[in-house]
């Protein structure tokens, strides 16, 4: 199948921030008091032969009791839940679906990209479809990081002269070409973003998964490769028929019903569709542009990226493993 590739670029996250406020009361006491009573004597009588004196001091008098202290409950300061955050989650393991949406996929040869314009690139990206591209391959030393490139598809009437493929006839509303600014940026291979992968295997095979799932195979690929192919180079064409005849590590001829044909060489890793390997190396041109031998594979070479879809901020990224030209 032939695909047309171009540069392009992404990223996301959702985050929910959770706020808790607690606070303690605090409670005063009652002040009671209580007066002395103060008693008094008094003479009824007097005789005139015997006087009788009267005692006229006043009683002594209780002194008031001591109040007591009050005391006031600490009170605990306001506390704040710790913040959280959550990611949504997309769903773990291949699964092959029949299609996936015509707008995800790139252009033939010779034709424009076809769809809706892409919304502004904005971080996080708003919900749509966008051009994408990786623009450096995937390494074993950063296996969950991809640096990728976005466009925004826009309407083929609203860009210059030969932005677009020219037929003679007005473009349609769906006609789209790519615009000039590029937009990099780095997504994490992981349970954050989903994926949709097209592998080969006498005929396409369409799979969703998330970031890990694809984190793997890029990484299983890498370590066969390394072990089977790249040791081997530049003998390209001798090792396609060896692993036509006896397959190793996940490398076989295309199966199915169009059986091997003794050079087509695919590469199997449990569920997730077979990557198809046009060739088994790229050509090393020097300085003067004559041939400078072979160069290995890096899994993106074989595992292409074409789009970013976003639905409810959830990124899913389109790639492609089949027929180029």
């Amino acid at each position: 199948m032939s695909r047309q590739w171009r540069a392009r670029r992404c990223a996301a996250v959702l985050a929910v921030l959770g706020l808790g406020l607690t606070a303690c009361g605090s409670t005063g006491a009652g002040v009671t008091a209580r007066e002395a009573n103060e008693a008094t004597s008094v003479a009824s009588e007097t005789s005139a032969s015997v006087p009788e004196t009267v005692d006229t001091a006043a009683p002594a008098t209780d002194p008031p009791p001591t109040e007591p202290a009050t005391t006031e409950p600490a009170t605990t300061p306001p506390t704040e839940a710790p913040t959280t955050t959550t990611t949504p989650g997309v769903r773990a393991g291949w699964r092959h679906v029949p299609t996936f949406p015509q707008e995800v996929f790139p252009p033939f040869d010779e034709t424009n990209w076809t769809g809706v314009p892409s919304p502004a690139i904005t971080t996080p990206l708003a919900d749509g479809i966008y051009a994408a591209t990786v623009a450096k391959a995937w390494s074993a030393d950063r296996p969950t990081a991809l640096d990728i490139v976005l466009q925004q598809l826009v309407p083929c009437t609203e860009l210059p002269v030969d932005t677009c493929l020219d037929f003679g006839d007005p473009y349609g509303p769906n006609d789209m070409g790519l615009s000039a600014d590029l937009f990099p940026m780095t997504i994490s291979l992981d349970a954050t973003i989903g994926v949709g992968l097209t592998g080969y295997d006498c005929e396409s095979d369409d799979a969703l998964g998330n970031g890990t799932d694809l984190a793997t195979l890029l990484a299983h690929f890498d370590a066969a490769y390394s072990a089977t192919i790249a040791p081997s180079l530049p003998n390209d064409l001798d090792l396609a028929a060896q692993l036509n005849a006896n397959p190793t590590n996940g490398f076989s001829g295309i199966g199915g019903a169009c059986g091997p044909d003794g050079f087509s060489v695919v590469y199997r890793d449990g569920d997730a569709p077979p990557l198809l390997l046009q060739t088994l190396s790229y050509p090393a041109i020097d300085a003067n542009g004559n041939s400078a031998g072979r160069l290995a594979l890096t899994p993106t070479d074989i595992v292409r990226l074409d789009t970013v879809q976003v639905v409810g901020g959830v990124m899913t990224f389109y790639f492609y493993a089949g027929f180029y030209s």
